[in-house]
């Protein structure tokens, strides 16, 4: 595993084309505790788009985005390809 200092850092270290996919069942998503934001985004990850294209349906930039999807993946709810 590689260490980013910065949000641009990660999502340069995974990669522009990084296909980010839930690994839990949306139904056990319930026993994270995640945040409106997470829970907004993760709407949006059907493990087809890339990690910039969900950003930008979600609305949200892809610095933010990049940094809730890497807690998402260390807490063990998404993974990438």
């Amino acid at each position: 595993v590689q260490e980013v200092d910065t949000n641009s850092g990660a999502r340069d270290a995974l990669g522009a084309d990084a296909v980010p996919f839930v690994v839990v069942s949306r139904e056990d998503l319930a026993w994270f505790d995640l945040g409106p934001e997470e829970v907004k985004l993760l709407a949006y990850v059907n493990g087809v788009s890339s990690l910039e294209a969900v950003c930008a349906t979600a609305s949200i930039t892809v610095e933010d985005g990049t940094s809730l999807l890497l807690d998402l993946a260390e807490r063990g709810v998404i993974s990438f390809r």
